[in-house]
């Protein structure tokens, strides 16, 4: 269980997380059970020395290794043959889905469709020679591919921001309401064409930020908060804490990667 920011402006990405941590049992035939979370997780990690950075949410381990852990072992393994030449970030992205999966594969093969713990991961920045920013979204077990974020339009960048894990407080503040508004109009009997209309005009709830002139000091301070919302939710609600402690965040530029905030040990 996690909350992660990813902001694209023209000056770069600055991705954000918490820093708890749950930590989930599979059946084979039941649901997940969350055994414990714990406050101090590493969620965003810089790859090799490269201007990228992935974040990750969901289950924290595949099998009896955290995420973080099976990135180190890519990054020595697997990235220096792939940026030997001038290297795409689809590719790296690409590779590192292949390597996930086949970890994840193996430890939940034998688990019933649809009962594996999911595990997602946002992997951002600049391919070797780049100047815009790229982000790939990966959901194990649902995807077969990397899934491009806000592509490139006729030559230009999009920019935006996007969040992954525990998003409903965001999704209220930021859009102007939830997914579960959709699902009550249905309980209600309404029309779907109806719905489909409404989702339409919702779109002008949404708050209008302009992030194509945004500077990164900027977008520092908006994940932070989008981040201590959520993290606030989970405080003040009933039910377990399963979003909060430490903020990491770092900003992502061509040139390089760089920690604005991340976990000491004590």
């Amino acid at each position: 269980m996690s909350i992660v920011v990813c902001i694209k402006t023209g000056e770069g990405l600055v991705l954000a997380a918490d820093s708890v941590v749950a930590i989930e049992v599979v059946g084979p035939a039941g649901p997940q059970v969350i055994l414990n979370t714990y406050e101090y997780a590493r969620k965003l990690s810089h790859i090799g020395n490269l201007p990228i950075g992935a974040l990750t949410w969901g289950n924290g381990l595949i099998g009896k290794r955290n995420i973080e852990s099976l990135l180190s072992e890519f990054e020595n393994a697997v990235l220096p043959e792939l940026i030997k030449e001038p290297y795409k970030l689809e590719d790296i992205v690409s590779t590192i889905f292949n390597f996930m999966k086949e970890r994840y594969e193996k430890a939940y093969g034998s688990v019933q469709p649809g009962q594996g713990p999911v595990i997602g991961m946002l992997i951002a920045g600049y391919s070797s020679g780049g100047f815009f920013p790229e982000e790939y979204r990966l959901i194990l077990p649902t995807h077969n591919a990397p899934e491009r974020i806000r592509p490139d339009e006729g030559g230009n960048p999009v920019y935006g921001a996007s969040w992954h894990g525990q998003i409903d407080a965001i999704q209220r503040l930021y859009k102007g309401y939830d997914h579960l508004l959709g699902r009550i109009l249905i309980e209600k009997g309404v029309d779907k064409k109806i719905i489909e209309e409404l989702q339409k005009d919702l779109v002008k709830l949404e708050w209008p930020i302009i992030y194509d002139g945004m500077p990164l000091q900027d977008a520092i301070d908006l994940a932070e908060y989008l981040i201590r919302v959520v993290i606030g939710r989970f405080r003040f609600l009933p039910g377990p804490p399963i979003c909060g402690g430490d903020i990491d965040i770092a900003v992502i530029t061509y040139k390089e990667f760089t920690w604005v905030r991340r976990k000491k040990w004590q």
